[in-house]
């Protein structure tokens, strides 16, 4: 029997990770890279309006030593949280054995069934020419941090605006008043950047209130948008912010994938998620044979790519005997209802946090493999969430060594022991 065609859009850590783990299963694959280079979002441009989300000064919001790939560690001696340059550099000695598999420059604008509903074809353009190929099996790792989502009410704004899609430098507010729209992970670490030059920052969050961050004096936490004039923005307060000379938003992105017919992919709730998918990685009519990798967020990412690839190849192969079509079917329901139970938005759908470990162990349940994350993993993970919350300026300042299965120490980074 010959071994299957496997297609995988996206040379980012998701697409690197499942082409290394499907060339070691023996199968034949071909990776279309969009752009250039690989690395995905970790590819730093000046450029904007490009697919890459990456800003100047950006370093890991997770120690280097948590969002490693199983079996090779980052080098010994950099900091735990690194910029982009290191992850990206870590990439590349990762892909070493697979960049022949890469096709540059290469877009896909169409992945559809064959005719005979057995194989997938899928239609790429590289520069002008256009091209097809058939394959048994495709894996979409074209992450989604590329589709910023945009509030309506920008309609009305004149003042300046960028998603922070588009953020590339601090300087350049200096001396400004800046509005920064949302207060996630993104939105806190921008305008923790940009308060060293603005003249002033507003953080604009839904719910400033339950906000226990201790930020710089120049920022100041206020309620969130609902509407704007040409040149203010107004609060859900009732207040309005005359005095905003730009503004980021950091209002998130949209799952959207435009290379694949609505009668196959749909993305409800306002592109908040993708659906019909088992798992968040199997798509419920082809089980076997079309994949999403990372779809997840506030998560440890390479582990969650190595984990979802494994469910993905026990499918393939036919190792995840113990899952029937009725539970592939009904998983995604089942997780809508639990959502709903506890209060929790539809639009937080593929949010895992700290349920992600079970869930790692509920992908190695279904797919036979052993779970091998060792519990000081998800301890130094806490501990830096923990140091998010209450010393957000300062908790990058730390480094981290593990000590065994269980236990770790950390260290200021001006008294690093790597011995």
């Amino acid at each position: 029997m010959s071994a299957k065609n496997i297609c995988i859009i996206g040379a980012g850590a998701a697409g690197l990770c499942a082409a290394k783990r499907c060339i070691a299963a023996g199968f034949n694959v071909t990776i279309y890279e969009q752009c250039s280079s690989l690395g995905g979002t970790w590819v730093y441009s000046d450029s904007i309006g490009i697919h890459s989300s990456m800003y100047e000064k950006m370093h890991t919001n997770l120690p280097k030593e948590v969002m490693r790939f199983e079996g090779f560690p980052f080098p010994a001696g950099e900091q735990s949280f690194i910029d982009h340059f290191t992850v990206l550099k870590y990439l590349n000695n990762y892909a070493l054995t697979i960049k022949e598999q890469i096709q540059f420059d290469a877009k896909v604008i169409k992945v559809e069934r064959s005719a005979d509903n057995a194989k997938w074809n899928v239609i790429v353009e590289n520069n002008d020419d256009r091209d097809d190929a058939m394959f048994d099996v495709v894996f979409v790792c074209n992450g989604h941090f590329s589709n910023p989502r945009i509030p309506k009410w920008i309609e009305n704004l004149k003042i300046p605006t960028i998603h922070s899609h588009d953020y590339r430098k601090a300087k350049t507010y200096e001396d400004k008043i800046v509005a920064i729209v949302g207060a996630g992970a993104s939105g806190i670490d921008i305008g923790i950047q940009i308060c060293k030059y603005a003249k002033k920052v507003y953080l604009c969050h839904h719910n400033f209130k339950a906000t226990q961050i201790q930020l710089p004096k120049t920022i100041e936490i206020v309620p969130g948008v609902t509407n704007a004039t040409k040149d203010s923005i107004i609060l859900t307060d009732g207040t309005i912010l005359h005095d905003v000379e730009a503004v980021i938003l950091c209002t998130g992105y949209r799952y959207t994938y435009p290379f694949f017919d609505k009668s196959i992919i749909q993305t409800p709730e306002n592109d908040s998620y993708v659906s019909p998918l088992f798992a968040h990685v199997a798509h419920v009519q082809y089980p076997d044979s079309l994949f999403f990798i990372g779809l997840n967020i506030v998560v440890v990412p390479f582990i969650l790519f190595d984990y979802q690839v494994g469910l993905a190849l026990s499918l393939i192969n036919g190792k995840a005997k113990e899952i029937g079509m009725e539970e592939i079917k009904k998983w995604e329901d089942k997780r809508l209802k639990m959502l709903a139970a506890n209060g929790i938005d539809a639009k937080r759908y593929h949010v895992l946090a700290d349920k992600q470990w079970d869930y790692f162990q509920e992908l190695c349940k279904y797919s036979g493999d052993v779970y091998k994350t060792p519990e000081v993993i998800k301890h130094i993970y806490d501990e830096v969430s923990e140091g998010r919350k209450t010393a957000v300026t300062e908790y990058k300042k730390y480094c981290y060594k593990i000590i065994d299965s269980k236990t770790f120490k950390k260290f200021d980074s001006i008294n690093i022991d790597y011995d």
